[in-house]
């Protein structure tokens, strides 16, 4: 009986890294920045470590790419931008920002991070 259920887990958890692998297919061309682990990516890099730490190592792993690169957070890739025309194009298209309907139920009201697309920015 344990047997079958650390199966079906197993196979649960298999399904769920293949399908989070699957959906980030499309930053497989961006390169990925070293030293990353198989199925943990960079995870073990960061674990245990401080914000400030934490912050440095990822200033750390930007310095190493020219323009775009990705560390792995398990299977889903984190994109790194070191470009400022890179981060001036991603800042600046409304298709690229556009926010679900239930952030007008926050009561935030409009900023960068809660405005919706074509609206205010």
């Amino acid at each position: 009986m344990i047997l079958v259920f650390l199966s079906t887990v197993g196979l649960w958890f298999l399904f769920q890294y293949l399908k989070i692998a699957f959906q980030s297919r499309y930053a497989r061309k961006i390169p990925t920045i070293r030293p990353v682990y198989p199925l943990v990516g960079h995870i073990p890099i960061f674990w245990g470590k401080n914000t400030r730490k934490a912050f440095w190592l990822y200033k750390q792993f930007a310095s190493r790419v020219d323009r775009l690169g990705k560390i792995m957070a398990g299977p889903m890739p984190v994109i790194v931008i070191n470009h400022p025309d890179l981060m001036q194009d991603i800042l600046t298209r409304h298709d690229l920002y556009d926010k679900p309907f239930f952030y007008d139920f926050y009561g935030l009201g409009s900023g960068l991070i809660t405005e919706r697309c074509k609206y205010g920015w």
